[in-house]
């Protein structure tokens, strides 16, 4: 097992899963006394994995003396609680929990009880379909029939022994198209392929297979649903917008056909409709990508998952959409929302996700004049422990709230601000070299006083940021429109805007 392991699993845990954890390690007087619920507990506190802490958390414990086999063991104590937890949740005719129920009917010949359990969960999934666990439930009824020596079931058991075989059938096509998918996408990516040439020559090999023929040869709805998304890719290889947008619709036609599919796969769900809406707003159709952005927003499903996962999908795809046109208002409007969702999700959000979203939030209020709330975001971004994901955010985080800083504190209680607010990029990091310029002018504009003088700084950092802005480096537009508006004295969303308006005039002429 990997050091880091363990960590990953209390993180990926949602509030309900760790308290019931937190239980079950306290009821053990063992495990409390031998440090495994501080070993926890520490876990639990950390944004990234730090060895180090967690020695120090356990320090004097006998898990701390052989730290490594400790870590496995309350690794399997966790999956066995959150097993636990789960299987109470799932309702009487889940397929896995009926096939567990029946393993053991089985192996104490009760007979009949299986056959009913093994009915039950076979009629869930005939309205639900699970291409797997079908064929599993329908070979312990094979199973059983054959035990049970009735003359008056061979008619079922003929019925249920050809479904199986039908059923058999399923999983294997869908592994073909899960195959042409991957394969596309291993193409498109270049990453079994380098030239351009190659990746055309790969890709029109995959859709001239049989299976990409016409849509009868997906037997099932998981495999139609992938045959439509890799026609998708095709298409979007080709820029052809419309047609991917068609095949896009037909694949969320078909989620949304069985609900179930869904909340067991709520990110793909989700990644199909940001897609969607995504693709529809590049060619214009702009009502109509924000039907599916409500959507994806509004989709009610009880499980909490579920629920994170497409909100993390739905809000981003709102800010990415509302920034990229100049309508900041409509991002900070969403603010309160964002926030209480934030809180309520806690760190059940990924920390990618989460940086993305404050970051944004925070850039938005920065450009828009309201300085402390973009400081507020700025200061929960640097709270925040150094991530294994979007360091990036988190050193220009930093970077920008020094900014905001220098141009409202005085020298002396700035002075403090600079202290403690140490170097984050390595010389490695694509964005040290910006760190480097921002900090210094930093350091020579909090010395300058004079109306006059500090207008000639601003220009100063607006030229400074060129050449990081046109190499697209993250976070130098964002300073730089604010530097501009500091220097004209407005604010850095109506130069933004006006940038915008004159772009789209020169597209129309």
């Amino acid at each position: 097992m990997r050091s880091e392991s363990l960590f990953k699993l209390i993180k990926a845990l949602n509030k309900a899963e760790k308290w019931s954890c937190s239980v079950s390690i306290q009821r053990n007087s063992i495990m409390v006394k031998n440090g495994y619920l501080a070993m926890f507990k520490a876990l639990s506190r950390m944004d990234c994995y730090d060895e180090e802490r967690l020695k120090k958390a356990i320090n004097g414990k006998q898990a701390a003396k052989q730290l490594a086999l400790a870590k496995h063991r309350l690794f399997k104590h966790l999956m066995e609680e959150v097993k636990r937890v789960r299987n109470q949740q799932l309702p009487s005719n889940d397929p896995k929990r009926c096939l567990e129920e029946a393993e053991i009917l089985i192996s104490l010949q009760l007979m009949d009880e299986a056959a009913e359990v093994l009915q039950r969960g076979i009629a869930f999934l005939e309205k639900h379909e699970d291409l797997q666990l079908e064929v599993l439930l329908r070979d312990r009824l094979r199973v059983v029939y054959k035990a049970m020596e009735q003359k008056d079931l061979v008619d079922s058991r003929t019925r249920n022994e050809y479904q199986m075989v039908m059923a058999a059938e399923k999983p294997a096509r869908w592994c073909k198209y899960a195959q042409i998918n991957d394969r596309m996408f291993d193409y498109l990516r270049n990453y079994r392929v380098t030239t351009a040439n190659e990746v055309t020559e790969g890709v029109e090999e995959l859709i001239n297979q049989a299976e990409m023929k016409a849509i009868h040869q997906a037997n099932s709805l998981a495999a139609q649903i992938r045959y439509y998304q890799i026609w998708n890719m095709y298409y979007s290889q080709k820029n052809d917008l419309e047609s991917a947008i068609e095949m896009l619709k037909r694949s969320v036609q078909l989620y949304e056909s069985d609900m179930e599919i869904v909340r067991k796969n709520p990110n793909n769900y989700a990644s199909v409709l940001a897609n969607l809406s995504g693709k529809l707003i590049m060619l214009g159709k702009v009502n109509e990508a924000m039907e599916y952005l409500q959507k994806m927003e509004n989709t009610h499903i009880k499980d909490r998952r579920t629920q994170i996962a497409l909100f993390s999908y739905s809000e981003l795809q709102y800010q990415l959409y509302y920034m990229n046109r100049g309508m900041l208002d409509k991002v900070l409007a969403r603010e309160e929302k964002l926030l209480y969702n934030l809180d309520r999700y806690g760190n059940e959000i990924s920390n990618s996700t989460k940086l993305s979203l404050l970051y944004n939030q925070a850039v938005t209020n920065m450009l828009c004049g309201n300085y402390r709330r973009a400081k507020r975001a700025f200061d929960q971004i640097r709270g925040m422990s150094r991530t294994d994901v979007r360091k990036d955010l988190q050193g220009i985080s930093r970077l920008l709230r020094l900014v905001l800083l220098s141009d409202e504190e005085d020298t002396s209680r700035f002075s403090y601000y600079l202290r403690n607010s140490k170097r984050f990029f390595q010389s490695k990091d694509r964005h040290y070299q910006l760190e480097s310029a921002v900090y210094q002018w930093i350091k020579e504009h909090n010395q300058t006083v004079g109306n006059h003088e500090r207008k000639a700084s601003y220009a100063k950092l607006d030229h400074l940021l060129g050449p990081f802005v046109a190499n697209k480096i993250l976070g130098a537009e964002e300073t730089r429109l604010w530097a501009q508006g500091k220097q004209r004295g407005i604010t850095g969303s109506e130069i933004f805007e006006a940038q915008l308006n004159g772009q789209n005039k020169k597209r129309e002429t």
